[in-house]
């Protein structure tokens, strides 16, 4: 085959050496070339469809719809809808609850030999089972009961399937309405409720024998992700009281590298709420608008905002990672699945913002500035978030001022940075029910000054204090028959007579331990505890809790099953062994862990029966100077709109923190005719206006209409002008008019800086005089990444068929919604012509047009060649140089596009009128590759 490479190349020839125009234009424009222009500054590029809508309507009424998106109705772009639909994913509402959670123990059987036949029944008594906590498997690093003998190989048989099984209550069958298993598995497995089949994956046989192999070895665990599985009709098999949950796992062969099982079952009244995966499937919204909608322009400046107003997905999901409430619920729930949720809450978080910014992309500025400074996403980016009363932090003041309002050192100092930064105190965020969480602009001006689980009251249940029997680690308390750390200890059953008697909180090194253990300090690194408590789920609170302040870190048990343990301790064992030394340390005042007991209701035994409270508590070091544990268990109820932290259907937004407000005079841009002073003694909520009162207050000066005209004028019209040239005048004459023109516009309307009404004036669709119209400006411009992947798309009619097209972008240099600095990518051309660019440019377009898998497109040649009459590859490079060049391609590139669709892979004459099917149509492929691959292609 041709070198294409080598073609496009020698197109490409004189590229690098000028970037300032492709050709020499015209001095006036032919209809045809303003409707390419205007598609492809308004638009991603011409599409045969929009020529033909503008080319019948009109240019100046396409510009005026383009203006007024709210005119286009797009409720039937069934393409647009589902392309976008396929971006969302379903997830377990927020009001599920858990029969049985990751971390349970399990009965299991080894699939050596065929388990009993009644072994998933409810009547089956699996005494002689060994048992073990979920995930079960090995090779993952992510199992807890590791089966090391599973595996076949020389040294060992090894053996295809494990039986599990566990047993839940449910007090009444009758209000579970939707059910679903949540599994994370390798290879194939069979799920029974009661002994019935609910589910199947990967797995023949009825039932399947124990050395049945599985029937693929794909699975969740390879790509760190489970499943949710609906399971509504199962719901019928449960009955009131005890029932049991079984699986059988198999592998895919004897020798595999590893296998995993970890399932969960949970019910909900709502069903499966949709949420974004993660922030590819945000990046792809760009791509889909911008090839697919109607409403180009408004595609074009959402995308421009989003750029302007530059955030970093990565450290927003850094930031909720560290969350202590998140720490805590990787350890209760598995990390995979947690980082998964938390992935989608930042990937929200950034789709949140973006779908602002997008719906309100020709509104106001003012607006679009305050929801920037109050989204989430920017209050973590630019460190809002640490912004506090005694301790300012001036990164979000500086940009504001530097990136987003004013530009570099416009009418602005140090000192006013130095200010702003005290107005921006107490800015922060909280989680809310999607339901509560009020528009903007309500959510800026009126923010919620409550975290996101307020309480109310609450009534202790369990407070510290005496009843506690303990054992110190100079060994373990129980072993089993294998000599190995038993659960014994845990159970009700237990005698603990023997055991000392002592008060919460235990420890020493703190001076706030009742029982001091004087005695631990260089010798034992352990202490376990075990008490008889009533818990009464009953009470008319929201929510029961065991709260536990620990150091270095702990497990704890509920009447011989472990419910919890501290992040620290994950890979410890079940149980861990008295002489585990806590890898990472812990300090009380770092967070208290909680663990919601309703959720462990079929655990608990009702009033007046005890129950069995047992925690293991183990240090960082034999040496470590302190240890604590302070358990408590309490009732609470919870304000108004409160929401746990990690809900993950909950709704991140803006909190002001009024405790954390410097409320003291402030001054800005002192001794100026733009002076803002804001008093001292703005008090609660009122605090918040000393920020809000500065942002609206930059809407209204020139140095922000100076800025965003000159970024508005540097993305529709040219690169020529600068806030630098624009001050001294040294920009061409035509483009000072314009801008001079555009920042009138922006002071026209009542509230200053309507993006709408300074675009009309910047594109002048009536009159068609101003600069954007000079043949200088056609064509000068070179297309972003984004530009060009959506052009060539538009161009050739193609359809996006899979999800890897943003990881084209991020070759090409792009990677929106992920930019480490705040300045957002470059607009001006020259930043985006390197050789490396300009090969994955190339190497997009060629495979885009023969259809393959690294362009993630398709389109139809044949459907072109049927509705354009297009026969001779003469019919194609004139279709092409109609609709992409507006017929202004030279001579001699035509005559390029000719010489190589006429010759074969070694370069020999091989005329296209003598090839047939397959070979025919590959060749008018690779030359339209060739065509999108030109100099001309990569302006706009």
């Amino acid at each position: 085959m041709k070198n294409l490479y080598f073609v496009s190349a020698g197109l490409l020839g004189a590229f690098c050496l000028s970037l300032s125009v492709a050709e020499e234009r015209a001095r006036s424009l032919t209809e045809d070339q303003k409707i390419g222009h205007v598609l492809n500054r308004l638009a991603y590029g011409p599409s045969l469809g929009d020529v033909s809508r503008v080319r019948e309507m009109g240019i100046a009424a396409y510009i005026e719809e383009q203006l007024h998106p709210e005119r286009i109705d797009e409720s039937g772009n069934r393409r647009l809808q589902e392309a976008m639909d396929q971006r969302n994913l379903d997830m377990i509402p927020g009001s599920a609850e858990f029969l049985v959670r990751q971390g349970k123990h399990w009965h299991y059987f080894k699939g050596t030999v065929e388990p009993p036949r009644e072994w998933a029944q409810p009547g089956f008594k699996p005494t002689a089972w060994p048992k073990g906590p979920s995930g079960f498997g090995y090779g993952d690093d992510d199992d807890r009961t590791v089966l090391e003998d599973m595996q076949g190989g020389e040294d060992q048989r090894g053996y295809l399937s494990l039986y599990v099984r566990t047993e839940f209550d449910v007090p009444d069958p009758s209000v579970i309405r939707n059910l679903f298993l949540k599994v994370a598995y390798d290879d194939g497995f069979v799920g029974y409720l009661n002994g019935h089949e609910i589910l199947r994956v990967n797995l023949r046989g009825n039932p399947p024998r124990h050395d049945q192999v599985a029937s693929s070895s794909s699975g969740t665990v390879e790509r760190g992700e489970h499943d949710t599985f609906p399971v509504k009709d199962a719901a019928r098999f449960l009955v009131k009281g005890r029932n049991v949950l079984a699986f059988q796992v198999h592998n895919h062969r004897i020798g595999s590298s590893d296998l995993t099982l970890i399932p969960e079952l949970a019910h909900a009244p709502d069903p499966p709420a949709r949420v974004i995966e993660g922030v590819r499937q945000v990046q792809e919204r760009m791509h889909l608008r911008g090839v697919y909608s109607r409403k180009q322009l408004q595609a074009v400046l959402g995308e421009f905002w989003e750029n302007h107003f530059c955030t970093d997905f990565d450290k927003v999901e850094d930031y909720i990672d560290d969350l202590p409430a998140y720490e805590r619920k990787q350890t209760a729930e598995g990390e995979d699945r947690v980082e998964r949720q938390i992935a989608s809450e930042a990937a929200g978080i950034e789709l949140q913002e973006y779908e602002f910014f997008y719906e309100n992309a020709l509104g106001h500025f003012g607006d679009l500035l305050l929801y920037s400074a109050t989204s989430p996403s920017m209050l973590i980016y630019l460190d809002s978030v640490l912004n506090l009363k005694g301790e300012p932090n001036e990164n979000y003041a500086r940009e504001i001022l530097e990136l987003y309002a004013f530009g570099v050192d416009n009418r602005y100092t140090q000192r006013d940075i130095e200010e702003l930064a005290r107005c921006f105190t107490g800015w922060t965020i909280r989680k809310m029910a999607s339901e509560d969480q009020p528009g903007f602009p309500k959510s800026a001006r009126e923010p919620s000054t409550e975290p996101s689980l307020a309480v109310a009251n609450e009534k202790v249940l369990m407070d510290l204090g005496p009843g506690w029997k303990y054992f110190k680690g100079f060994r373990e308390p129980v072993r089993d028959r294998q000599g190995k750390p038993s659960f014994a200890w845990t159970k009700r059953s237990f005698n603990d007579r023997l055991w000392l008697t002592g008060r919460t909180g235990f420890g020493y090194g703190d001076d706030d331990d009742t029982t001091v253990l004087r005695d631990m300090q260089g010798r034992y690194v352990s202490l376990y505890l075990r008490k008889a408590v009533p818990i009464d789920l009953s009470l008319s609170h929201e929510d029961v809790v065991l709260e536990i302040a620990y150091d270095d870190g702990y497990v704890a048990y509920l009447n011989g099953e472990e419910i919890g343990r501290s992040a620290n301790m994950l890979e410890a064992g079940s149980p861990p062994p008295f002489d585990h030394i806590v890898p990472r340390n812990h300090e009380v005042d770092e967070g208290v862990d909680v663990i919601d007991l309703r959720e462990l209701a079929s655990l608990i035994k009702s009033p007046p029966a005890l129950n069995t409270l047992a925690f293991q508590v183990h240090n960082g070091s034999r040496s470590s100077s302190d240890l604590s544990i302070r358990p408590r268990i309490v009732a609470r109820n919870y304000k108004p709109g409160s929401i746990p932290l990690t809900d993950p259907l909950g709704t991140w937004t803006f909190r002001f923190r009024p405790e954390q407000h410097d409320i003291g005079r402030k001054t800005l841009f002192k001794g100026t005719e733009h002076e803002i002073q804001l008093p001292a003694g703005r008090r609660g909520r009122a605090g918040v206006n000393d920020a809000i009162d500065v942002i609206d207050a930059m809407s209204k000066h020139p140095s922000t209409a100076e800025f965003i005209v000159v970024k508005l004028l540097n993305k529709f019209v040219s690169d020529e002008i600068s806030l630098e040239t624009y001050h001294a005048k040294s920009a061409p004459p035509e483009l000072l008019a314009l801008m001079d023109k555009a920042i009138a516009a922006w002071f026209s309307t009542p509230r200053p800086g309507h993006i709408g009404t300074v675009l009309e004036t910047i594109l002048d669709p009536v009159n068609q005089e101003s600069f954007f119209w000079s043949p200088r400006a056609v064509g000068a411009k070179i297309k972003t990444p984004i530009e060009f992947i959506n052009s060539s798309y538009r161009a050739l009619g193609a359809e996006i068929v899979a999800g890897d097209l943003t990881e084209r972008m991020e070759d090409m240099g792009m990677d929106l919604f992920r930019r480490d600095d705040p300045d957002g990518y470059p607009e001006l051309g020259h930043e985006w012509m390197d050789t490396h660019n300009l090969l994955e440019r190339m190497r997009f377009c060629q495979d885009l047009a023969v259809n393959g898998n690294y362009a993630s497109g398709r389109w139809s040649i044949q459907s072109l060649m049927r509705g354009e009459n297009l026969e001779s590859a003469e019919d194609f490079v004139r279709y092409f140089d109609r609709l992409a060049f507006q017929g202004q391609l030279p001579e001699r590139r035509k005559s390029v596009f000719l010489d190589f669709v006429n010759t074969d892979d070694e370069g020999y004459a091989d005329p296209l009128a003598d090839l047939k099917g397959i070979s025919r149509i590959r060749r008018l492929q690779q030359m339209v590759g060739i065509i999108l691959s030109t100099q001309e292609f990569q302006f706009q």
